[in-house]
């Protein structure tokens, strides 16, 4: 058998190069994985980023707020930017002027005690110490206008206790029915003319005095007037006696 040369050495060689060759079995290890974004973006110091600002929604321009008046108070509702303003809240009306209070009404006015005929109760006031007492409710009987007299005798035949005997309490019942009776000016004014000056007495302050007496008692003033009236007009009242004539008249 003829062995070629170069054949031999390519065959030599070749079976060097293979007893050589070892085998690596470990196994491969992945690739790493890439870098995420912002590490790109660290490695890349020269790169400058720009960021379009956000825009945010327009909102509605507020409604122009109405000019202050006089008395009125304006609230101003802040804008918030991204939500839309509400309603701007209604203005308190402004205050009115204050009514005035109601006037109080008047208390009715007692009807006064006019000349008219009456029957006058008979006097039940009497005191066994004080006999000025019934001989007092005789005299505004005898002295006084049926009305006014009703008033007067009511008065005294009413005293209980220790009133039935005091005189003070007897004047008191013919004063107060005395001002109670209607102002007759037309029959009293000639004798309060008279009086005014003895007794410096107003006209009006006479006629208040003497419009409640009947014809029997301003007669008897008229004599205590043109006797001087010293003491007052109303001392010539007080003075006033039962008239016999006078009660049956009356009577």
């Amino acid at each position: 058998m003829k062995i070629d040369r170069t054949r031999f050495l390519v065959l030599t060689t070749a079976l060097a190069a293979a007893a050589c060759v070892v085998e690596d079995h470990r196994p491969v290890p992945p690739p790493p994985p890439p870098p995420p974004p912002a590490q790109t973006a660290a490695a890349q110091p020269h790169k400058i980023q720009f960021h379009e600002p956000q825009r945010l929604a327009a909102a509605p321009a507020p409604a122009p707020a109405p000019a202050p008046g006089p008395g009125r108070v304006i609230f101003h509702q802040p804008v918030i930017p991204g939500v839309a303003p509400g309603p701007a809240p209604t203005a308190p009306p402004a205050p009115g002027p204050t009514p005035p209070p109601p006037a109080p009404t008047p208390a009715p006015t007692a009807a006064c005690l006019d000349s008219g005929a009456t029957t006058v109760p008979p006097c039940t006031a009497s005191c066994p110490s004080n006999p000025f007492v019934a001989q007092r409710c005789a005299t505004y009987a005898a002295n006084f206008d049926p009305k006014v007299a009703v008033s007067a005798v009511t008065c005294m035949n009413g005293l209980t206790g220790a009133a039935t005997c005091d005189s003070s309490q007897a004047y008191g019942c013919g004063k107060t029915a005395l001002s109670q009776a209607c102002p007759d000016p037309n029959t009293v004014s000639q004798l309060c003319q008279i009086a005014s000056g003895p007794c410096k007495v107003a006209a009006a302050d006479c006629t208040t005095m003497i419009s409640g007496l009947n014809p029997a008692g301003q007669d008897a003033v008229a004599q205590c007037v043109a006797k001087g009236c010293s003491a007052g007009l109303y001392s010539c009242i007080e003075g006033l006696t039962p008239s016999a004539t006078a009660s049956a008249t009356h009577h």
